[in-house]
């Protein structure tokens, strides 16, 4: 791709560079011609039903990867609006693939607060990937916001997939009770898709009574992905109440995609009789779409006649 010609190079104190400015008032039609006359081949080579918007960030940001100060000085000096923000931020990410910690530095001290903190969110994210605790510190330096909300979240979970105690530590120490609920959370589901019975435990003992059943049964959703089993163990061992019923559910739901002859099995088999229905009625619906049969067969089994009528019923065309 060739490259517009600039004589200005990268500086964080810089939005408007003296070299190849774009003329003022350009509309967002303007800026695609313009583009598009310095990048014909560019263009040709992208899906043509693309927006002309869509074209003009992937162009930016394919010519940030190999000249960075140029593409950096012509975005800055476009007029103000989303355009001029969006291709600032290509830009950013283009210099980011090649010199990430050098694209940061310039964010951090770009001279347009909102802007400066939506770089940063988007390059921390692309941190994150590698240095996720890298990340959770540029994020710690943004003021609250969905973009600094999101960054934590996905720095956390990547951080959470190669350390998941480590990452655990780290949450627990936010000081904002939403996020950090928020932040356990969903740590302890990432956890769970390696280590689910470690997970299983540590969000039994430490997560509010309010969250249980979401990440219970969030937890048992991974587990029975890979051992479905041992995870119906852990249901059969947990205390009768709504965590156990939203384990059940998840259980069910994901073995029956898997074995739903054994889940059958397992929910025939249960001692409590009242939990028993309620999990053959649910298998039943489970399962009625892939084997019409099996689910007319297990809704005959549940023993409360009121459940039993309902789930006969439902299962009718």
């Amino acid at each position: 791709m060739s490259n517009l010609s600039t004589a200005s190079t990268v500086q964080g104190n810089t939005t408007r560079p003296v070299s190849s400015q774009p003329p003022p008032h350009l509309t967002d039609a303007d800026i695609f011609r313009m583009l598009i006359a310095k990048f014909p081949s560019a263009y040709a080579a992208l899906d043509p039903n693309l927006t002309a918007s869509d074209m003009d960030r992937l162009v930016v940001r394919q010519w940030a990867v190999s000249d960075p100060a140029s593409a950096i000085a012509w975005t800055t000096a476009l007029p103000d609006g989303a355009l001029r923000d969006s291709l600032i931020e290509q830009a950013a990410l283009g210099w980011s693939d090649n010199n990430l910690s050098a694209a940061i530095a310039w964010a951090q001290q770009f001279p347009e607060p909102d802007l400066s903190q939506q770089l940063l969110a988007t390059l921390g994210t692309e941190l994150a990937r590698t240095d996720p605790a890298g990340a959770l510190g540029i994020a710690e330096g943004l003021p609250p916001s969905q973009s600094r909300d999101g960054l934590t979240q996905f720095a956390s979970n990547q951080w959470a997939a190669s350390d998941p105690n480590a990452a655990l530590a780290w949450a627990a120490q936010v000081s904002d009770p939403t996020l950090r609920d928020n932040l356990l959370r969903s740590i302890v589901t990432v956890w769970s898709a390696t280590q689910p019975a470690a997970a299983a435990q540590y969000a039994a003992a430490n997560l509010p009574a309010i969250d249980q059943p979401q990440v219970a049964a969030a937890i048992t959703q991974q587990w029975a992905m890979g051992d479905p089993a041992a995870a119906a163990t852990w249901v059969s061992q947990s205390t009768p109440g709504p965590t156990r019923d939203a384990m059940t559910g998840s259980l069910l739901s994901t073995w029956a995609s898997l074995n739903a002859s054994a889940a059958a099995t397992w929910a025939t088999g249960l001692p409590d009789p009242a939990w028993r229905d309620q999990s053959l009625a649910l298998l039943s619906q489970d399962v009625a779409a892939r084997n019409s049969g099996l689910a007319l067969q297990l809704a005959d089994e549940i023993a409360n006649p009121t459940i039993r009528a309902q789930s006969v019923s439902g299962l009718q065309p």
